[in-house]
């Protein structure tokens, strides 16, 4: 037996697969991020993943011998600083693709997440219509 509805659910389901399959290449490309940053005339070299976490410290080349401790330790923050960087523009880079401009706005500490999402959910005017007829709107409250 077929609804007048049919068609809208069959629309409001491909959209949510189609999405669901955007949300895992979106997570398979994060997962594969990685950035390197070296300093220090090549003292330090740092590769971090998608998430900042540190997954390769090393001295490749015998720089590193000749600088003073606290020099050597602050051209590892800045290394690690300068990967992190790169790895957190690349991050913003897959969310901007997958989420739009409006993703990079509430990425900053300042942005507004709440604004997301519209306060009533999208929806086809027919099923709109048939929560109306239920005595519900679509936040499920009268």
């Amino acid at each position: 037996m077929t609804t007048p509805f049919d068609s809208e659910i069959a629309e409001l389901l491909e959209k949510y697969r189609r999405q669901r399959a955007e949300l895992g290449e979106m997570q398979r490309e994060i997962k594969e991020i990685t950035a390197t940053a070296v300093a220090g005339q090549n003292a330090v070299k740092v590769t971090v993943d998608a998430h900042g976490e540190i997954q390769d410290l090393s001295f490749p080349s015998g720089a590193y011998r000749r600088m003073a401790p606290l020099e050597l330790a602050a051209a590892v923050k800045q290394t690690i600083n300068a990967a992190r960087a790169e790895a957190a523009g690349q991050m913003q880079e897959v969310m901007r693709r997958y989420q739009g401009d409006e993703y990079l706005d509430l990425s900053r500490a300042d942005g507004d997440w709440s604004q997301m999402l519209p306060e009533e959910p999208p929806m086809p005017k027919m099923v709109r219509d048939m929560l109306g007829m239920f005595g519900t709107g679509p936040d499920g409250k009268p």
